[in-house]
Parts: C-alpha cells; sequence; structure tokens
C-alpha cells in the first residue's frame, strides 16, 4: 500500500485495517504506527504488537520523533481487544503522543481496505507563561518548541488482496523436468494444469524457452478467467498447434513456464509485473517434424 509522504513534519504514520469499506478506525482496527519517512506499507502474515510515543519538545532546535516498539506477546491481545474505542474523525492536537498497536495477521485471499491518519508536529502559537516567583512586572513569554497534530482519517485505501504463494505441488502438468514423461512433451498437443489460489479471479500462463523472460511481453501468454472463489481447484489448459507454431522449433528444447494470478477487482494489479507468480517448472520437448503448410486454396 502507497500512501504518500504527506506535508509538513510527519513524525509517524497510524495504519488501520478492515475487511469492508465501511470498517472504523479504532484500537481494535489499528494493526501499526510507522515512522513519519514511510510512504508505503507492507502487510505480512505475522502476529506483532507494540506501541509508538512521540515526548514533549521544549527546545526550538530539537525536532520530536516517534519512538516505535516492537513486541510479539498474545497474552495483551484479549485485554486491549476489550478496550475498543472509536477514534474522533477531525482533526486532534496535542501535547505529547502515545498509543499502542496489534498487528494481527493478514488473512489471505481476502480483500482488505486500509485507513491512515499522520503523526505530524507543528509550531503552535506563543503562549503567555507568569515567570516562577512573579505576578506582575516579572511575567514573560515562552514559547511551546513543537504541538503534536493528529491529521483526519483518510478514505478507505483499496481494496487490496495478499495470496499464498504457489508451490511446486501447485503446477501438476505438464511434468515438471526430470520426473516422468517431463523429456518427451509433445509441443503440438500441451495441456497444463495447476491449482487454484483462493481471491484470484484471473490467472495467465507464460510459456518461453528463456526463464528470464517469462513475463508479459516476452513470453507466451495465455488467460483464464475463474469465478470460484477456492483454494486447491484443477485448472486446465490445453494447447493444441499453439506453442509449436508461437515458437517454431524442431529440435528437443527445453521450455519454462509458469503461473501468474490475480484479482481483477483490486484497486491497483500486484506490483511490479501485474501478477503475483508461482515457482518456475520445465519441460523438455520431443523432436518433432515441421508443422504442415496450410494449403492454398485454388481458384
Amino acid at each position: 500500500m502507497r500512501f504518500g509522504k504527506g506535508g509538513g513534519t510527519v513524525l509517524g504514520v497510524e495504519i488501520y485495517r478492515g475487511d469492508t469499506p465501511g470498517f472504523s478506525p479504532s484500537t481494535a482496527t489499528r494493526i501499526d504506527i510507522v515512522p513519519g519517512n514511510v510512504n508505503s506499507y507492507w502487510d505480512t502474515t505475522l502476529y506483532f504488537e507494540g506501541d509508538a510515543s512521540v515526548e514533549e519538545v521544549d527546545d526550538p532546535q530539537e525536532t520530536p520523533f516517534l519512538e516505535r516498539e516492537v513486541e510479539a506477546n498474545r497474552a495483551r491481545l484479549k485485554r486491549l481487544r476489550k478496550q475498543v474505542s472509536r477514534m474522533k474523525s477531525r482533526q486532534v492536537v496535542v501535547s505529547e503522543y502515545e498509543a499502542e498497536f496489534i498487528h494481527t495477521p493478514l488473512q489471505l485471499g481476502v480483500q482488505q481496505y486500509y485507513i491512515i491518519r499522520r503523526i505530524t508536529a507543528r509550531r503552535p502559537a506563543v503562549s503567555i507563561i507568569s515567570a516562577v516567583g512573579g505576578t506582575t512586572g516579572g511575567g514573560g513569554t515562552q514559547q511551546i518548541a513543537w504541538g503534536i497534530v493528529l491529521s483526519s482519517y483518510s478514505a478507505p485505501i483499496g481494496p487490496a488482496t495478499a495470496f499464498r504463494k504457489m508451490t511446486d505441488a501447485d503446477l501438476l502438468l505438464p511434468p515438471n523436468i526430470g520426473q516422468v514423461g517431463s523429456d518427451t512433451v509433445n509441443l503440438a498437443d500441451v495441456t497444463f494444469r495447476w491449482l487454484s489460489v483462493r481471491g484470484a479471479d484471473e490467472y495467465a500462463l507464460f510459456v518461453s524457452t528463456d526463464r528470464n523472460n517469462l513475463v508479459p511481453g516476452k513470453a507466451y501468454m495465455k488467460t483464464v478467467t475463474f469465478t470460484q472463489d477456492r483454494d486447491g481447484v484443477p485448472i486446465e489448459v490445453r494447447l493444441v498447434n499453439e506453442l509449436n507454431r508461437y515458437f517454431n522449433v524442431y529440435q528437443p528444447t527445453t521450455f519454462y513456464w509458469r503461473v501468474g494470478y490475480r484479482n481483477t477487482r483490486d484497486m491497483a494489479l500486484p506490483y511490479p509485473d501485474g501478477w503475483v507468480w508461482s515457482v518456475v517448472h520445465s519441460f523438455k520437448t520431443a523432436p518433432s517434424p515441421p508443422t504442415p503448410p496450410r494449403e492454398r486454396t485454388r481458384k
């Protein structure tokens, strides 16, 4: 998730997560507080919890900073969840800041939405404070160095879906190199079969003679729409006289293939290639005669 740098002296960013666009930012949905120089957030399936704080600074030459501590202690989870409080939506100004967060594991295959709130430092107006021991004539002015401003909440960012990684066990056909039948594949009639990943509704098969070219624009590509939101369902693509005509090879050749997958309803395509990738498998073709030319129609 990318949310930009923000304006002013940003000390930190609160991150909230929910599975609907209408979720409310609260102590129950605050999953992290990151430093202000961060302009993107990579969510994970890890569990951790922690707290962040900004102390008041009186010296105008010093800039306040965010202190963030993280620990992995599930014992506090139930207690903190009982202390759920909804946050005010308007901008808030405080002298000091302290908050806790609990990063619950990201659920794979489920669309998520995010809300952020920035913690910013700004110089407030001058306040008049009486000098110690004086009442009249001895008063003075003291400028408070910084105030802490909690911004309004952002609009929901998303949806975004995180997926499990497709492993060797998910790529079923053709046999992977080293397995029986992996070195005698008929390029004129090849069946590719793999298992679905929860949350993905579009898949793409990529085939190439160079494993470094298994990306859009450099490899043979075939897309498949899959509407079952389930994990482990076989998906099959049979290519008859497609790969042999596309690659035009007749000697035994090693081919590489992998599957890309994504949720087309997400706000943005997966970074950086537009797909989440499976592992790479390979196979070798058997010698084959040239593809016969198409007969010309006699006039």
